[in-house]
């Protein structure tokens, strides 16, 4: 789609939240924890604090996600070796502008894709 539209620009942003025993960690900040939601008419509801990473490219956001996983809380059950033990919110927004050519004025589309894994899943 990116490649189809060369009149736009694009913006890929990535996050990586942990709950863990009702606290919110940043998976890619590790030295971020205790994170706070919070809810503003700009923003609506987010999480302050946490770290988004401009992307480039599917290993780029592949790297990302290996990086979380290792700073997330696991544990062994009698059914797995490795089960996690909190649930973490993986978010990627992606946000595009244009230019208006009659109006000259900029309109941005945005859109996020989140993927959720819950403990013990």
């Amino acid at each position: 789609y990116i490649e189809e539209h060369p009149n736009r620009e694009f913006v890929l942003r990535v996050s990586y939240l942990e709950i863990y025993n009702e606290i919110i960690n940043d998976l890619l900040n590790p030295s971020s924890t205790r994170l706070k939601i919070r809810e503003n008419r700009t923003n609506g509801v987010y999480v302050e604090g946490l770290k988004q990473e401009v992307v480039m490219s599917a290993e780029q956001v592949l790297a990302l996600i290996a990086a979380g996983e290792s700073h997330r809380h696991i544990g062994r059950t009698n059914y797995n070796e490795v089960s996690s033990r909190s649930h973490t919110l993986f978010r990627l927004i992606i946000e595009s502008s244009s230019i208006d050519r009659k109006t000259r004025k900029s309109r941005i589309l945005k859109s996020c894709l989140n993927i959720v894994d819950l403990a013990g899943s």
